[in-house]
């Protein structure tokens, strides 16, 4: 009974400081727009920093994170065919996809660093925040515009040859595929 109580209490001096600034105007909008509770909401990303900083389950929840909401705002971009939010949401896919190569690389050694999740967390929320400053903006004209520029001629050779190389692929994937239908015929063909 005793643990109740302390929770009880707990749970009310957290209640008492989401309602006063600076948190009562963040939580405000939260609870109006996905109507929820504000003490869930704290409980909710207060597990979640918890999972993250230890580690548990936190590859799955930094990607979920990473994936889910950006993909939702670029459907909806895309659907409304809002020219504005389809490029912001492009050139969050672009800097995301580097991100993740680039990470591949290195990522068994980052991930034995303390924090590393909610760091990799508070990065990628950086790159799709709604703020003037954004992260993907950032990046793509700081970083990965540049080294395009630089190295256009050479990109666009790649592309070109792996676009062959695909064509050829699925011209042999073609012709492998009849080839197994025709076999498969005359075999039901001698029986």
């Amino acid at each position: 009974m005793e643990l109740k109580k302390y929770w009880a209490e707990y749970i009310e001096k957290v209640d008492e400081t989401l309602n006063k600034p600076p948190f009562n105007k963040v939580f405000d909008v939260l609870e109006e727009k996905i109507k929820v509770g504000r003490k869930y909401i704290a409980t909710a990303v207060a597990v979640l920093l918890v999972w993250l900083a230890l580690g548990l389950l936190a590859p799955l929840v930094v990607n979920i994170v990473a994936f889910t909401y950006p993909a939702i705002q670029s459907i909806k971009s895309l659907e409304s065919q809002n020219a504005e939010g389809a490029h912001k949401w492009l050139t969050y896919w672009i800097v995301y996809g580097c991100f993740s190569v680039s990470e591949f690389f290195v990522d068994f050694f980052l991930s034995w660093f303390p924090m590393y999740f909610i760091g990799k967390m508070a990065f990628l929320v950086w790159c799709m925040a709604p703020i003037d400053f954004n992260g993907s903006d950032v990046i793509y004209r700081c970083a990965i515009l540049p080294f395009f520029i630089q190295h256009k001629d050479k990109i666009e050779k790649l592309s070109d040859d792996l676009g062959e190389l695909a064509t050829e692929a699925n011209e042999l994937a073609k012709e492998a595929d009849a080839g197994q239908k025709k076999g498969i015929c005359e075999s039901f063909k001698s029986k």
